[in-house]
């Protein structure tokens, strides 16, 4: 999908965007900023509406994720990789998995694929939540194109990451916990944790008007052992992705709100035993990245995506919009294209007239010449047709006489047989048939299936015969072996 794209990420107290510009021949990050919401909760629809529009969001096609978790995820396995396929037999096979009614709910996936097989990794909402946030969205003046679940996104920038796999990418944000896990075929599992996270704010013994952000974290002392809980929800899942894999996690990367935590990094790797990154985008720069990167990976998964990537403006929600920036960008070539063809038209109409009535004149001559040729011939509709296939006819004639020309006659294939054969061979020779030139039928008896193993094996070693294959055989009333010989005299 070509123009501009934006992905954008909702947090708690914030909006981040990023826009990307594709082009035929190239994919490019123009900018990317963050939206500070306000404390009061009544001018919030109203800020956030003025500072899209200052910021131009509306003007191109939207990418963002849904800010409610999944009421389940599947996983659907195809032995075969053909996208067009999977998408039509994928709700069958949700039917037979789901223990809800597909019907009822919303759900799209996205496609893994391997070697010879694919995976379906499907995510079922509540079509009520997607009314919601949509609603939400459209009071804004935002319509987006492509709404996915997160952890799905960050499949776009996985060459940004290392390359080390299996890789267990982390993202917590101030309003989600996320799970995305790597192995050498790309993504391969996902996993949201919202429980975990709330958990882990309700041990903050926050003011009950006080909505928590990482960023009232930033740059004070805390103490480690609050985010004892987050450590063991990484572990858990990190050992449940391992029994999956049969193969140790040792690569774990963070991104999200959490990173302006000074030293989190750290704090992780002494829980996990093991080394803890920060994500490191090269577009956005190592200070922005964790936080931009969500967005950022809306706005690639979401201008590169097709049947294969989860899309949930899918049914009833279906996208309605049009692509504004790609018609910006592409209405007047194709009207000035346009113009050049109605000229081109006009400027050769009369040669092509021209050309049509001299056709027509040829065409009634050819037919007078054909008529003196097939005298006999009272209608000729189509005379060059008439032509080519009386020539057809004779050339197909001449064929055959060439084929016969210099070829064998039945009676020099029995006397190549007889030869070919010791005089004490059960073969038998009924009848002999020349299907063209040098292929020839041959309708024998012998005594046993293992004899008659042996006379085509005797054939395909003689050198007078070649491309043997049995057409026929059969066990004959008084036990003997019938069958049907096919073979091309040399």
């Amino acid at each position: 999908m070509y123009g501009k794209f934006l992905g954008i990420d909702f947090g708690n107290d914030d909006i981040k965007v990023a826009v990307i510009n594709r082009t035929l021949r190239e994919e490019k990050l123009e900018e990317y900023y963050c939206i500070t919401l306000p404390s009061n909760i009544s001018d919030e629809d109203a800020t956030i509406k003025t500072s899209l529009e200052e910021h131009s969001v509306t003007s191109g096609d939207v990418s963002t994720s849904i800010t409610t978790s999944p009421i389940s995820i599947r996983v659907l396995n195809f032995p075969f990789t053909d996208s067009k396929k999977i998408s039509q037999v994928y709700r069958f096979e949700l039917e037979n998995v789901s223990t809800f009614n597909p019907e009822e709910k919303l759900h799209s996936y996205h496609l893994v694929k391997r070697d010879g097989f694919s995976e379906a990794i499907v995510c079922m909402f509540e079509k009520e939540n997607m009314q919601d946030f949509l609603g939400n969205l459209a009071n804004n003046g935002i319509d987006p194109r492509f709404v996915t679940f997160s952890p799905f996104a960050f499949s776009a920038i996985e060459n940004k990451l290392s390359e080390q796999r299996p890789l267990l990418l982390i993202d917590i944000s101030s309003n989600e916990m996320n799970f995305i896990l790597f192995d050498e075929y790309g993504l391969r599992r996902v996993r949201s944790s919202k429980n975990i996270l709330e958990n882990f704010i309700e041990g903050l013994d926050l003011p009950d008007n006080k909505s928590f952000s990482f960023k009232d974290m930033e740059g004070i002392k805390i103490d480690e052992n609050i985010f004892n809980p987050i450590i063991t929800e990484i572990v858990r899942t990190t050992h449940f992705f391992e029994t999956e894999l049969r193969k140790n996690v040792e690569e774990f990367v963070l991104t999200g709100d959490v990173c302006v935590i000074g030293g989190i990094e750290n704090i992780l790797s002494v829980g996990l035993n093991k080394p803890v990154s920060k994500i490191f985008i090269p577009e956005i720069g190592e200070k922005d990245s964790p936080y931009y990167a969500k967005s950022y990976a809306n706005a690639l998964y979401g201008s590169s995506s097709s049947q294969e990537g989860l899309n949930l403006r899918v049914d009833e929600f279906g996208f309605k919009g049009k692509n504004l920036e790609f018609r910006k960008t592409f209405l007047i070539p194709l009207l000035l294209f346009a113009l050049l063809l109605v000229f081109t038209f006009y400027r050769n109409i009369s040669d092509v007239m021209a050309s049509k009535n001299t056709v027509s004149s040829l065409r009634t001559e050819i037919q007078d010449e054909v008529k003196g040729v097939f005298p006999n011939v009272s209608v000729i509709p189509d005379p060059v047709s008439f032509m080519e296939n009386e020539v057809a006819k004779v050339q197909e004639k001449l064929e055959i006489i060439e084929e016969v020309k210099g070829s064998s006659t039945p009676l020099d294939v029995l006397r190549d047989l007889s030869i070919t054969f010791p005089l004490n061979s059960g073969l038998k020779v009924d009848e002999l048939r020349f299907e063209t030139g040098k292929k020839v039928k041959m309708w024998g008896r012998c005594g046993s299936y293992k004899e008659l193993a042996s006379i085509e094996q005797i054939l395909n070693d003689s050198k007078r015969f070649t491309n043997v294959k049995r057409d026929q055989v059969s066990r004959s009333v008084n036990n003997t072996v019938k069958f049907v010989v096919s073979m091309t005299v040399k």
